[in-house]
């Protein structure tokens, strides 16, 4: 990171704790300041994501109006690689097929701006080196149908840039003991402060790996979609007062 250059420092700002508002909102300020339409845009993805106002439709029709004229530009090659993008609080959420990321994909600029992305047939394996790309461009990753999260897991946070995840959600597929053991055990080298499991069957085993963990920087456990027994689910809350999220919609 070019530390003289505050665009990169904000980046890194806001890759650091992504529910901050503050270095979206000052990011936004000095693009906008530049003539950047960027700069404008989070301004308003901003201001809808906090304001609840007669300003709403306003700034709705804005935001499709800058959508339509720059949105090609800002998607790049993620465009045609993604199933599925949106814009949430001005930065890329995209859905991708695991056949169809490249390194060539994640070293594009446009990959600067990925804040979240979610991964569908994982049972495709995934290359070191798109790991790699992938943590260095996204903050927050969903990995959907993987056969083997043990081996996922555990490559995932030996890459250098696993310090800057800060979301993981892990969706389908087989989930061992193993996998959460691996977890708990590198969870501390990235702050993590959002996990989500969707689609799972959570055992006994794993709530003893989850309540041998202090997880200080978890924010949020969500389970969607899982099955658990109440006392183990009763121990997860104990363990987590506040935190654990159970979502069956």
């Amino acid at each position: 990171m070019n530390v003289t250059d505050p665009t990169a420092v904000l980046l890194a700002d806001i890759a650091e704790d992504p529910e901050e508002d503050l270095p979206r909102m000052v990011l936004g300020d000095l693009l906008a300041d530049r003539g950047d339409p960027r700069g404008e845009f989070i301004q308003v993805e901003m201001q809808l994501a906090q304001e609840q106002s007669n300003q709403q439709s306003h700034l709705e029709q804005r935001r499709r109006a800058l959508l339509g004229r720059h949105a090609l530009d800002w998607l790049g090659p993620f465009a045609d690689a993604a199933r599925r993008w949106e814009f949430q609080r001005g930065f890329l959420h995209v859905e991708i097929p695991a056949e169809r990321l490249s390194e060539a994909l994640l070293e594009h600029p446009c990959a600067e701006w990925v804040e979240h992305v979610r991964i569908l047939d994982c049972h495709f394996r995934l290359r070191d080196s798109l790991l790699e790309g992938l943590l260095r461009r996204a903050n927050s990753l969903h990995f959907c149908d993987d056969l083997n999260l043990a081996s996922l897991v555990g490559r995932l946070f030996l890459r250098p840039n696993a310090s800057r995840l800060r979301r993981l959600h892990l969706e389908g597929g087989m989930f061992p003991t193993p996998a959460l053991h691996r977890l708990a055990l590198y969870h501390a080298r990235t702050r993590l402060l959002e996990l989500t499991f969707s689609h799972h069957t959570i055992t006994g085993h794993h709530v003893e790996v989850f309540v041998a963990q202090p997880w200080p920087d978890l924010r949020r456990l969500i389970l969607r979609h899982c099955s658990i027994a109440a006392e183990d689910l009763a121990r997860l809350s104990e363990h987590f007062p506040g935190r654990l999220q159970l979502l069956t919609e």
